[in-house]
């Protein structure tokens, strides 16, 4: 008698593990990359179609040499408080510095929404930070002081 234990009976595999390899490996990339993004984001990882479209803004920018990378929500910035932290939505490495995007959309203007922008540029003056909002159907930029 075969001993049972979780994910099936001891002593006994389901497939050979030449087979698995085989079978992962005749996949086609586009499956495989499909498969592992198991983001929860909706549109193709980014959190809304605005910032998706940022994105490809910004893919342009790069195209053009303007910029040399972006990054999204690269990481959480500290501000003062407990558990206080602000993620920018984008990170941009240019020829004249760093820079911090917060994608908005129209109705997102008021000044609560960017209490932590404003907080963050506010200790961290080596970086810019900047409020984008697509309005008209083009890009607006305010930069934060």
């Amino acid at each position: 008698m075969q001993k049972r234990v979780r994910g099936g009976v001891k002593g006994k595999s389901s497939c050979q593990s030449g087979q698995a390899r085989a079978s992962i490996s005749s996949l086609d990339k586009t499956k495989v990359q499909h498969a592992s993004s198991s983001s929860p984001y909706k549109y193709k990882g980014y959190r809304s179609k605005l910032e998706y479209n940022w994105a490809n803004y910004l893919n342009g920018l790069i195209a053009l040499g303007s910029i040399a990378n972006f990054y999204y929500e690269p990481f959480n910035i500290r501000l003062p408080g407990k558990k206080n932290f602000y993620n920018p939505d984008f990170m941009v490495i240019a020829g004249d510095g760093m820079m911090f995007y917060e994608i908005k959309g129209r109705n997102k203007s008021d000044d609560r929404s960017l209490v932590k922008i404003k907080t963050a540029a506010g200790l961290h003056k080596w970086a810019q930070f900047v409020v984008v909002k697509w309005i008209n159907g083009q890009w607006d930029e305010r930069r934060i002081a």
